[in-house]
């Protein structure tokens, strides 16, 4: 049969027949020769059976034992090549795929070479039979349907090694088929845990502004801290409870990167915020941990732990001893894990204080420290009976009583005012010597009070803004009035970072969550009754002397001496007032949208002065406000030019 498989392909070459499916050449019984030359020949080669994901198990030492692998092979149904003939093999394995063939399975071979070597792994005592410089052991021919199985001779390849099989199966026509599959050695063992038990009793202040908190935080390696695994160095595994892997990959939660090298609050659905929290709605999540909500832990990637809380909300609140059942999981490299359970015994007592409940209580004020009533504060935390809510008193005051120690609570304030209640035109004053660098507000919560559209920021749109606004007797584009947290650390440099939520852990009666209630543009707290109220134009209005902005503007007898003459004008008209002294002044007009038309600088005398003014200088027909100013002195007027 070799010998005529031989001259069978010497044949078809000398005569280069077209391939086709159909059927295997055949001699004829006369003189060797061709019987016809149109005869077709088959070229198609065995059909392998689908690819398994194909992997070598390590075993306790992180090394590879024996790994046999197998090749279905099946007949081409488009042949005519007999059936159940045999199929020979050649398989040759590049260990680490460095493209170099290091042992060849063949089936050309004496029967049974090297094959008890290649099953028990003696690599060491396999040779080179055919004299091709690579290693070969005898595999012998298979039928179809039938599978191929080799043992890859090489034990103790290391974890995550790769390595080519190539596959090559040649029938009866001298047909070939050829198979490649990357061969990985991977580790499927999972790690070991040990769980050790843990006594404690550890209270703290968690906040830092109270006495001592009945909270405990507990990381999960300190009770599997014996722990092991095959592959994975003890200072590469990482340990959680109730079998809750952290945020590994990356995930964008509340504008920023989350991964297991990030500190974060995470559940079973993944991260949840990042750790430390800084913003509101990582505040939110904060206070779902602190008030003990089950399911909710912290990852710390320095400590490859998560940590868990324990307080009065979970922990039994009359005896002092607390047996506890921990589930604990330990995760190697490949995230391959396994748990074990721990008992907790928790020397601690929820009777920590002698009453379980305290009072809340706090002062909301003005920009200038008048008390202001009628403020409505929210109070929530993560109890069924919340969110709560309270007016503050005439005084200015509030008092939520009996709230359970050892929660966390978001208390917020807001309330609603009359349209333009509080705005005048000392506001708009105050705004424009600021502004000018004549008089600066020093006080922060009248900044936020003049920030009129809400950009964090002081400037001339803000003015503009509540300039029209006291014209147009409408507060339309003002950013909403807020409550702000009152802080000894706010002042005029970081004004713009104020907060308008108090996040508090109970331990004890509080007396000074306060606010700070303010009306946006009411520079001056005349709102809560502290000032004047007044639209008109020809008087300017005193501001009480408890503000911190200074008043610079003169009395009505200066003011009444200023005046247009002619108002309306159509050419001309004569600006006429008087000057409590002589000094550098400035005359701004404007139009009704707060844009301005016409500004000049001028020198006025002691008493008695005058200043033509040109309607070229306007534009079109209207009325403008003309604000004339000095150190000493700031006096609006209306200015009617017709065309």
């Amino acid at each position: 049969m070799k010998n005529y498989f031989y001259i069978l392909s010497f044949f078809i070459s000398s005569i280069s027949i077209a391939p086709v499916s159909g059927f295997c050449f055949s001699l004829s019984n006369s003189g060797n020769n061709l019987n016809n030359a149109n005869s077709a020949v088959d070229t198609l080669g065995p059909i392998f059976g689908d690819n398994p994901n194909f992997f070598c198990v390590v075993d306790n030492y992180c090394a590879s034992t024996r790994c046999d692998l197998t090749k279905e092979v099946y007949k081409n149904i488009q042949t005519n090549c007999e059936n159940n003939l045999q199929v020979t093999w050649k398989i040759d394995i590049d260990l680490y795929q460095d493209g170099i063939t290091d042992y060849e399975y063949i089936s050309d071979l004496p029967i049974g070479n090297d094959v008890s070597n290649a099953n028990n792994g003696i690599y060491e005592d396999i040779v080179d039979d055919n004299g091709n410089g690579i290693k070969d052991i005898y595999l012998a021919p298979t039928i179809y349907g039938n599978y191929c199985k080799i043992y890859l001779p090489q034990n103790d390849l290391p974890n995550k090694s790769t390595h080519l099989i190539t596959w090559t199966a040649t029938d009866i026509c001298g047909n070939m088929s050829v198979d490649t599959e990357i061969i990985t050695v991977r580790d499927l063992k999972k790690p070991t845990p040990i769980c050790v038990p843990l006594a404690t009793g550890v209270a703290y202040d968690y906040d830092g502004d109270g006495p001592l908190m009945p909270y405990l935080e507990l990381y999960a390696v300190d009770f599997m801290f014996r722990s092991y695994d095959n592959c994975t160095a003890d200072a590469d595994l990482f340990f959680t409870f109730d079998d809750v892997p952290p945020q590994i990959t990356d995930k964008v939660v509340l504008g920023k990167i989350v991964n297991r090298d990030v500190a974060h609050y995470f559940n079973s659905d993944g991260a949840l915020s990042a750790y430390p929290a800084i913003s509101d709605e990582e505040k939110e999540i904060e206070n779902r941990y602190l008030n003990g909500e089950q399911g909710i832990y912290i990852w710390f990637p320095q400590a490859k732990s998560s940590v868990k809380l324990f307080n009065c909300n979970i922990l039994d609140p009359i005896n002092e001893g607390n047996s506890i059942d921990l589930m604990l999981t330990v995760w190697d490299e490949e995230l391959y894990h396994d748990f074990c359970w721990s008992r907790l015994n928790l020397i601690i007592s929820c009777d920590f204080f002698e009453d379980r409940n305290s009072d809340i209580i706090g002062n909301v004020s003005s920009v200038t420290g008048a008390k202001a009533n009628n403020i409505l504060i929210h109070v929530d935390s993560n109890l069924p009976e919340f969110p709560k809510s309270q007016l503050t008193n005439q005084e200015g005051k509030y008092q939520f009583s009996d709230f359970p120690k050892g929660l966390n609570y978001k208390m917020e304030g807001t309330f609603v005012s009359e349209e333009m209640k509080g705005l005048d035109y000392t506001d708009m004053s105050n705004l424009y010597w600021h502004l000018q660098g004549i008089k600066l507000i020093t006080n922060p919560y009248q900044l936020i009070a003049a920030d009129v559209n809400g950009d964090l920021l002081v400037n001339e749109l803000d003015f503009i803004m509540l300039k029209n606004a006291l014209q147009t007797k409408s507060e339309t584009g003002f950013t909403a009035n807020k409550c702000v947290v009152k802080s000894s650390e706010l002042n005029v440099s970081n004004w713009n970072s104020y907060k308008e939520s108090i996040y508090h852990t109970l331990a004890d009666d509080v007396f000074d969550l306060d606010f700070v209630a303010i009306k946006i543009g009411d520079i001056n707290g005349s709102h809560f009754g502290t000032g004047n109220i007044n639209y008109e134009y020809k008087k300017t209005y005193i501001i009480d002397p408890s503000h911190e902005v200074d008043d610079r503007s003169n009395d009505n007898q200066d003011v009444n001496q200023v005046s247009f003459n002619p108002n309306p004008f159509a050419d001309y008209t004569t600006l006429s007032f008087f000057a409590p002294q002589a000094g550098d002044y400035t005359l701004l007009i404007t139009d009704l949208a707060g844009k301005i038309v016409s500004q000049q600088q001028f020198k006025a005398i002691a008493e008695s002065n005058i200043q033509l003014i040109n309607g070229e200088q306007l534009g079109a027909s209207g009325t403008y406000i003309c604000t004339l100013k000095s150190t000493d002195m700031i006096v609006n007027k209306k200015l009617v030019l017709v065309r």
